[in-house]
């Protein structure tokens, strides 16, 4: 969907219009909000994932402890994913996969 990291981390549902097919991204780069284009085969993984946490607001919820995302239970995390996760994720993925060539993150200086 051409996401930037943040912008997926902060996703919620209601930001998730199945109906027309679009995904609306809150304060994006330059503090600008937009709407993009939602494929419905990301849509059909992104309500599969959903299924394993539940969680009421929060597409990509923290699993922090004492915050499950086993299946059938709902999710009480207070705030998104890190972006530390996901990009240790990615590294991790990558690592296993003969890409032929490097996957590389940049880390945001705060």
């Amino acid at each position: 969907m051409g996401l930037r990291l943040n912008e997926a981390l902060s996703l919620q549902v209601g930001d998730i219009d199945a109906a027309r097919g679009f995904a609306h991204i809150h304060r994006g780069k330059g503090a600008k909000d937009r709407l993009l284009p939602l494929p419905p085969s990301t849509l059909k993984l992104l309500r599969s994932y959903w299924c394993t946490h539940r969680h009421p607001s929060l597409l990509f919820p923290g699993n922090r402890r004492g915050h499950s995302l086993a299946k059938h239970e709902i999710s009480t995390a207070k705030n998104p994913m890190s972006e530390t996760t996901v990009q240790e994720a990615i590294s991790k993925i990558t690592g296993t996969m003969k890409l032929g060539k490097k996957v590389t993150h940049r880390k945001r200086n705060h």
